[in-house]
């Protein structure tokens, strides 16, 4: 452990609010100046912008796709049992590993560039993923065919290769909620030691889990709860899948190493009621347009700031994408 991080853990929680609060105020005052968000914008609502910085993708091309294996209606049919049993699967190197490089090269880029990862999803290639076989067939089985993508949940999660770093803590997305699924895809490998998701499922202790948010625990069943928890490490390009009552959580890194970079979804099943905010559902089987791909990446920025508070600078660039007005030609 760091001496930052032993002074850190050794920081009453009002303290740590206080620390919280100030890195808040610090990452508000980096936030760009008005004519640095105009200009920015404009790039942004540009397409041939976007085609000028990763020639090798494409945007507008609804016939294309990410080579990736299927999978059989036997295979399906195991497949939602275990998410109905245990709310989570893992479906092993789905995608082809020569359709990964061009993604991983972009998101460097975009990164040079100073862009948030998320306008990603401008391209295509970052769509495809969402329509390979084998996800289409189960999701279609267990969430209706006619089954919807969130638009403010498409998000590329990036984790530093440094010892401390960590995806997001011990969560649920939404208790009680079991007709949607969030989808998680790894674009570089994810091991013990680079914050691979752990999970505990459903049959085994989620509504044990749900008691630490509501009353003390005992320390005997925090350590029952962690016995019960399942790492879940993953080859580039395979699909892990969890529904919405499932706790998770991205581990801390142990090691220098390498870097985890997947990209996320959450599908909402055929006959579900969406939540309010949520009024601009993608239809599975209908590539979004272009002024849609920029309106999830502005709601999901937004979204998304308080599980990462660096967000807080692309927060009037974010705003503007919500409404795009997208100059003709």
């Amino acid at each position: 452990m760091s001496d930052s991080e032993k002074e850190l853990s050794s920081l009453s929680p009002a303290q740590r609010e206080l620390h919280r609060k100030a890195l808040l105020k610090l990452l508000r005052g980096l936030r760009p100046a008005p004519d640095e968000v105009a200009s920015r914008v404009a790039q942004a609502l540009d397409p041939e912008y976007w085609r000028a910085l990763a020639p090798e993708l494409s945007i507008g091309n609804d016939t294309g796709a990410l080579p990736a294996k299927s999978i059989g209606s036997r295979r399906c049919n195991e497949l939602c049992a275990k998410l109905s049993r245990e709310g989570y699967v893992h479906l092993d190197s789905v995608i082809a590993r020569p359709a990964l490089p061009a993604m991983l090269s972009l998101l460097t880029t975009l990164r040079d560039y100073k862009w948030p990862l998320a306008m990603a999803f401008v391209y295509d290639q970052f769509w495809y993923a969402w329509r390979v076989p084998a996800l289409v067939r189960m999701a279609s089985a267990f969430l209706g065919p006619g089954y919807r993508i969130v638009p403010q949940r498409v998000w590329v999660f990036h984790v530093q290769p440094v010892r401390g770093a960590a995806g997001f803590p011990l969560h649920s997305d939404a208790p009680g909620v079991t007709d949607r699924l969030n989808v998680w895809i790894p674009l570089t490998e994810v091991t013990l030691d680079n914050s691979c998701i752990y999970v505990i499922p459903k049959d085994l202790g989620t509504a044990r889990v749900r008691k630490f948010f509501s009353s003390p625990t005992p320390v005997s069943e925090i350590a029952e709860a962690m016995q019960m928890a399942r790492p879940l490490p993953a080859r580039a390009g395979s699909i892990l899948c969890w529904d919405s009552e499932v706790y998770h959580w991205g581990a801390i890194c142990h090691a220098p190493g390498l870097e985890r970079i997947s990209i996320g979804v959450e599908l909402i099943g055929e006959r579900a009621t969406p939540m309010d905010d949520e009024d601009d559902l993608i239809d599975h089987r209908l590539m979004p347009s272009f002024e849609q791909r920029l309106r999830a990446i502005g709601r999901s920025i937004t979204w998304y700031i308080r599980r990462d508070l660096t967000m807080l600078r692309h927060q009037d660039l974010a705003r503007a994408l919500r409404h795009p007005i997208i100059p003709p030609g």
